[in-house]
């Protein structure tokens, strides 16, 4: 047997030898915490490192990627009529007029949407809040 397939047969294996090797000896430094060690298919021990970063405070609600998504999805037109409402300790979301999944269900998916992006800038939102960054939108 020759030709191509023989060439494949002798030069994979190499290939994925030298891989390893070159896995291997990736410098390592002594596991802390927040290092998690791996194992690959030949069982070999690989450290990787989880870097984790902080978050900076908030100045203004257009540092949060999550409340500007939200912003924006209620100023555009596939919001249909729903806004954001701030009271003292809450947020919520007001439809205009009432919500039915039964009778408007594009209006509904909307509806879910904007839930979901009130989930992702809550946190957000509620650090805003204390901060005193939040006006009340005009109406």
């Amino acid at each position: 047997m020759g030709g191509l397939a023989a060439i494949v047969d002798v030069y994979n294996p190499l290939a994925k030898k030298q891989e390893l090797d070159a896995v291997a000896e990736f410098p390592t430094k002594p596991i802390q915490d927040d290092s998690v060690t791996m194992s690959n298919d030949n069982g070999a021990g690989t450290e990787v490192r989880v870097i984790s970063f902080e978050k900076l405070p908030l100045r203004s609600w257009k540092d949060s990627p999550q409340v500007t998504a939200l912003s924006s999805y209620l100023k555009g037109p596939a919001s249909h009529g729903i806004q954001l409402v701030v009271e003292k300790n809450s947020f919520s979301l007001k439809f205009k007029p009432g919500l039915r999944p039964d009778r408007d269900p594009e209006r509904w998916q909307s509806a879910e949407k904007a839930y979901g992006l009130l989930l992702d800038a809550l946190d957000d939102l509620i650090e805003l809040k204390a901060l005193g960054l939040l006006t009340p939108a005009r109406p």
